[in-house]
């Protein structure tokens, strides 16, 4: 949080087996990595700028908007996601509530590890936007938290 609001871009990244409680500290049921970054930047982010965020996952080489399924996204040359919806909610529950109505439609299904794993990919995107700017939800230009979920693998080569 303090590297995006010192305008510096930062990523977090859970990766492990399944099983393994990636999922879980990430989320959290709303005490995880991503309520605790929301609440926080919330609190600390400056009265002249909104928060932006983006929610996508991967899966089986396609992009979906979290935000607006069953919406496909795209890439450009650079690996950058495009399209998609970009919410800039008034308060970090606003957020939150949108972020877990997002997770509740990501691939998941029943594993030899995991009753209920994440068979996807989730790509979390946070960013300042200023009031002031008329395009402010276009996030290329400007600095992002991504908070990234990584689908395990219960073979170990893959993980």
């Amino acid at each position: 949080v303090g590297a995006l609001l010192s305008d510096v871009g930062a990523t977090v990244f859970a990766y492990g087996q399944t099983g393994s409680g990636k999922t879980h500290t990430i989320d959290g049921g709303g005490t995880g990595l991503v309520a605790r970054i929301v609440r926080d930047l919330y609190a600390r982010k400056p009265e002249t700028h909104r928060i932006g965020c983006r929610y996508a996952q991967l899966y089986n080489e396609d992009f979906l908007d979290l935000f607006a399924p069953p919406t496909r996204l795209s890439q450009d040359g650079m690996g950058n996601i495009l399209g998609g919806e970009t919410l800039c909610l008034e308060t970090s529950e606003e957020l939150l509530r949108a972020i877990e109505a997002g997770s509740a439609v990501r691939t998941s299904s029943k594993t030899n590890m995991n009753d209920a794993s994440s068979r996807s990919h989730a790509i979390l995107s946070l960013s300042l936007c200023p009031v002031s700017l008329e395009n402010a939800g276009d996030t290329k230009s400007r600095p992002q938290l991504f908070i990234v979920d990584l689908a395990g693998s219960e073979r170990v080569k893959r993980s």
